[in-house]
């Protein structure tokens, strides 16, 4: 009898887990400690694929070898077929993004051309693929050589040459465009449909590489137009035919044969891996594409181009006849009936062995070389650039390490209507998007007031840190402010009053001058035992640090009444507990609870807040002994203060770098992205304030509510003279949102 398999040492769900398998095909997906997902995969049987990961006697690579050891939670989906697994597989991975599956990187925007679905096409540049309805022809990898062939288009067709939608309806005049033969005329209701659709079908040719069949027609015509003695048309004729030979000669003829295909040939090392791709449309090639792999340095090469292929093609506008690869895949059967699936017809999807489809991968791959070494030249050059950036700048600023993660500010409004803030990160160097943050101003609405909106945004920011707010869960190395000394001082104060240490300077755009405030970078945990005349320049949090140092050895629960309002300056009398957990004494001014002198909160009117400590924790990191309730927005809003007095005046020095240093070419960059981030929300806000429906600001109203509460009252006037209760009739809606969209008709 043969020895069972052994199971690795894995986690219990994941043992219980493998129990309950299916041996039906679909997709698994692995979770990390954390509930991150690790790796996404598919199978025809999800019981035989899964368990072989565990099993003592599977021998794995490195790269599978550290995910099954990080492996703590299972999860699957059953699907009907391994087509349908594959889908899901490839939506999935693009969700999750795992780190242990070959991910495919395309930060880079390919122009389209697209054929647009209406009633009269329209023929146009794009570099979004698969937006919208229509037929998309690309990718191409020059810009230029795009808006080229649309103007060699525009020429030999007569298309809608303004790019505006038409319906054929007869809405204006024509234009100089009509008179010169250049277009139809559908604007002014003078294009004859299917004549415009025979005009299409040879756009889409043209754009397919079938140019010299459409000479061909265009020669016969030239002839017919000679014969009939229509010679100006002929002339016209014998312009296009001219037009587009002098681009059949500009391209370049691989095969033979006439055939669609695209070429894919990868190459890989340590420095990473690339995909090269050749687009061959006719037998002629049309554009290349270079891709780069994470996570593929270790996968083997069939895997690497199997994964490459799902995640290409889940958005690929085309898929040719043929599809050549470098290397056999695992998958090939049921890629090629995918791809079948998407095109239409059939797919053929081929290692070539040799002639002239070997020749084509070949060439890809000595193109992917070069993609390879270009792209590790350039991650070269960018690490150094960013290390020289972020090493000007701790140098200028004074800071104690290189800022590795910055954060840069703007306020955008016009004239106080419809104000935002915006955060912009880059970390390393590099934009962090995935952690950029917009705030509506929330307290300062309608006052064009640039030093408030810049302290409201700066407040909540490192309130939601000091809160433990998921999004805000880390601080940056540096702030940088966008605006001069008034908008940077009201940063300041937010921190100050927060009792945060997080160095900051602001950028006057006129000058491009630097701004630091006068001992910033002197707030460390080495001043903490400096005496008490030194810490007024001290952060809050620090100096209650050092009075909880300077007090240990108290007996236990003893409280002192200290008169700390010089120390703290702007702070009343405060109540002091030691090691324990002692009552509020006056509930008029703020406690503070002390664990040994590891952490403090303050209490009062003023709500709780987090103070960091000397080891760098925050209550919201504690444990047992603090009361960490989340606060209601009207209790948030109770709390702020903008005209409350900061803790300190603030005086400032200019720092003026090279226009072309690294490390201000770094914070103009951001403050740029910063300010364009921030116009375009409050754009987007002003926009629909101006044009939308007063109901559409109102938080919890939808379009269904909003259609059903003008469907009953009429207008927005009719709703705000509705009572709440008959507001609170209507379907779908509450007694709470009602009385929230009177209270806020009433003030709009």
């Amino acid at each position: 009898m043969p020895a069972k398999k052994k199971i690795r040492q894995v986690a219990e769900k994941v043992l219980e887990a493998l129990k309950r398998l299916p041996a039906q095909p679909g997709c698994y997906i692995f979770h990390g400690a954390a509930g991150e997902v690790l790796y996404v995969g598919k199978a025809l049987s999800l019981r035989n694929r899964v368990r072989s990961y565990f099993q003592d006697s599977t021998r794995h690579g490195p790269r599978i070898e550290r995910l099954v050891s990080k492996v703590q939670e299972l999860e699957w989906i059953v699907v009907d077929s391994e087509l349908e697994a594959l889908v899901l597989e490839c939506n999935l991975i693009k969700k999750h993004r795992p780190p242990y599956n070959v991910r495919l990187r395309d930060d880079k925007s390919y122009p389209y051309v697209v054929v647009t679905d209406e009633k009269f096409p329209r023929v146009l540049f794009t570099r979004q693929s698969r937006r919208g309805g229509g037929k998309y022809h690309g990718p191409y990898t020059s810009a230029y050589a795009v808006r080229d062939t649309l103007q060699l288009l525009h020429k030999v067709f007569p298309l809608i040459p303004c790019g505006k939608s038409w319906s054929g309806q007869a809405v204006q005049k024509p234009c100089l465009y009509y008179h010169l033969g250049r277009c139809l005329g559908p604007c002014a209701g003078l294009a004859d449909k299917s004549e415009y659709k025979a005009v299409i079908s040879k756009v889409e040719r043209f754009l397919q590489g079938k140019e010299e069949g459409i000479a061909q027609e265009l020669k016969k015509d030239m002839e017919r137009a000679s014969e009939a003695e229509d010679f100006e048309e002929a002339a016209k004729i014998r312009d296009q035919v001219q037009a587009i030979e002098a681009m059949l000669q500009r391209q370049k003829v691989l095969v033979n044969e006439k055939v669609d295909q695209d070429v894919v040939a990868l190459v890989k090392d340590n420095r990473g891996a690339a995909i090269q791709m050749l687009y061959i449309r006719g037998g002629k090639l049309i554009g290349q594409r270079q891709f780069i792999l994470d996570g593929a340095s270790e996968a083997p090469s069939g895997e690497a181009v199997q994964q490459f292929l799902k995640q290409y093609y889940t958005d690929a506008p085309e898929v040719p006849r043929e599809v050549l690869l470098p290397v056999e895949i695992a998958e090939r059967e049921v890629v090629q009936a995918w791809l079948k699936q998407k095109r239409g017809s059939t797919v053929s999807v081929e290692v070539p062995q040799g002639g002239d489809r070997l020749r084509l991968v070949e060439m890809a791959a000595n193109n992917a070389e070069q993609a390879l070494a270009t792209f590790a030249q350039e991650i070269q050059q960018k690490e150094q650039w960013s290390e020289t950036a972020m090493s000007q700048l701790q140098e200028a600023l004074d800071l104690d390490a290189p800022p590795m993660r910055v954060e840069c500010y703007d306020i955008s409004n016009t004239q106080g209507m419809a104000p935002v803030g915006s955060m912009v990160v880059v970390e390393n160097g590099e934009p962090a998007k995935d952690q950029y943050r917009r705030f509506k101003i929330r307290y300062h609405p309608e006052s064009p007031n640039d030093f408030a909106m810049m302290h409201e945004v700066i407040t909540r920011r490192l309130k939601a840190y000091a809160e433990g707010d998921a999004k805000f869960s880390r601080l940056p190395d540096l702030i940088v402010i966008d605006g001069g000394k008034g908008q940077l001082a009201a940063a300041l104060k937010a921190r100050d009053q927060l009792g945060l240490t997080v160095p900051m300077t602001g950028l006057a755009k006129r000058m491009e001058v630097l701004f630091a405030p006068l001992g910033f970078e002197g707030v460390s945990n080495s001043n903490l035992g400096a005496p008490n005349s030194e810490l007024r320049n001290l952060d809050r949090g620090s100096r209650i640090a050092d009075l909880m140092a300077s007090l240990q050895g108290e007996p236990e629960n003893v409280i002192r009444q200290l008169p700390l309002g010089a120390l703290l300056e702007d702070e009343p009398a405060i109540n002091l507990s030691l090691d324990g957990a002692a009552e509020d004494i006056d509930h008029g001014h703020p406690t503070l609870h002390g664990m040994g002198s590891t952490a403090v909160e303050l209490e009062g009117p003023v709500g709780p807040r987090a103070i960091p400590m000397q080891n760098g924790s925050r209550i919201s990191d504690l444990g047992s002994g603090i009361v960490d309730r989340k606060k209601t927005k009207a209790e948030r809003d109770a709390e702020y203060d903008y005209d409350r007095v900061a803790p300190r005046e603030y005086g400032f020095r200019d720092i003026v770098l090279p226009l072309n240093s690294p490390g201000l070419v770094l914070i103009r960059r951001l403050r740029d992205e910063a300010h364009r981030f921030a116009l375009s929300y409050h754009r987007k806000l002003r926009d629909k304030r101006m044009h939308g429906s007063a109901l559409e600001e109102v938080p919890g109203v939808g379009p269904r509510r909003k259609r059903l509460l003008l469907r009953t009252f009429g207008s927005v006037e009719g709703i705000r003279r509705a009572t709440a209760e008959e507001i609170a009739a209507v379907p779908t809606m509450t007694k709470t949102l009602a009385a929230q969209i009177k209270d806020y008709l009433q003030e709009a």
